[in-house]
């Protein structure tokens, strides 16, 4: 009995440890402009439009004849998050009366999507970059596929 129960405890901490510790790899700036370029996005560096913000390194627009991903590359994983933070409770304040939503977090990965008012709003991040999205809702199969396709 006291070796199943020792035995349930291990498996319990395994699953624990492999699921809390999870983290992804962000993309760098040259291998999202490679894999949105994939896609038959076009891509923009957009960097200089944030010269007044130093905690932007890098960004990137990619565009189709629809809309548009925005990559961000930040100089910190602290500032990451409050880009994160800043830019999901932006989204919250837009809500609808008939919004829905999905967060996810662990490791050094956060996503937040939300459908309100025939939008598709997402903001992602993982690690130090974040993908941002503000599209309409008839794109929102296409977008999530993209996402999956880059990671985030």
């Amino acid at each position: 009995m006291k070796k199943k129960i020792i035995l349930s405890i291990f498996v319990l901490l395994m699953v624990i440890t492999l699921t809390g510790c999870k983290s992804k790899t962000p993309l760098n700036p040259g291998e999202f402009k490679i894999q949105m370029q994939n896609k038959n996005y076009t891509v923009h560096d957009a960097t200089n439009q944030f010269s007044s913000n130093p905690e932007i390194k890098q960004v990137y627009i990619a565009l189709n004849s629809n809309y548009q991903i925005e990559y961000y590359e930040i100089d910190t994983e602290e500032n990451a998050k409050l880009f994160y933070k800043d830019n999901r409770t932006i989204f919250e304040q837009s809500k609808g009366s008939t919004s829905t939503y999905t967060t996810k977090e662990y490791g050094n990965y956060q996503i937040y999507k939300l459908k309100t008012n025939g939008k598709y709003k997402v903001i992602a991040r993982i690690g130090n970059t974040a993908i941002y999205l503000d599209v309409d809702n008839i794109y929102k199969s296409e977008i999530d596929s993209i996402l999956d396709y880059l990671g985030y």
